[in-house]
């Protein structure tokens, strides 16, 4: 049971850290957007891939302040769920090969 516990503790911390501290993101553009705009090529840029939330707008939300919360967290999601996905996958992988070695399960 402690690890439920222990989780629930983490994904807490995880929570006030993505929702809380993205807040504190800067309303500045990163640097290449920042050398584009200086160098005059902003406007002739093209996008390549699009982002599932540009700039921290989130579809139906009408405050600046939550829609960059929800960002925080909706991103931290995606990295928890890939790190667990390839965490999985790396421990099946080793159990396979350990079993392969010694002939038993």
């Amino acid at each position: 049971m402690r690890r439920k516990g222990d989780l629930a503790v983490a994904l807490a911390v995880v929570a006030v850290v993505a929702g809380g501290l993205s807040l504190l993101a800067s309303a500045h553009p990163d640097g290449l957007e920042y050398v584009a705009a200086q160098e005059g090529f902003e406007e002739t840029a093209r996008q390549v891939l699009s982002a599932p939330v540009p700039d921290y707008v989130m579809p139906g939300v009408a405050s600046p302040a939550l829609a960059t919360a929800l960002s925080g967290l909706a991103g931290s999601a995606v990295v928890f769920a890939v790190a667990w996905g390839l965490a999985r996958l790396t421990a099946a992988g080793s159990a396979g090969s350990r079993e392969g070695r010694t002939g038993t399960k």
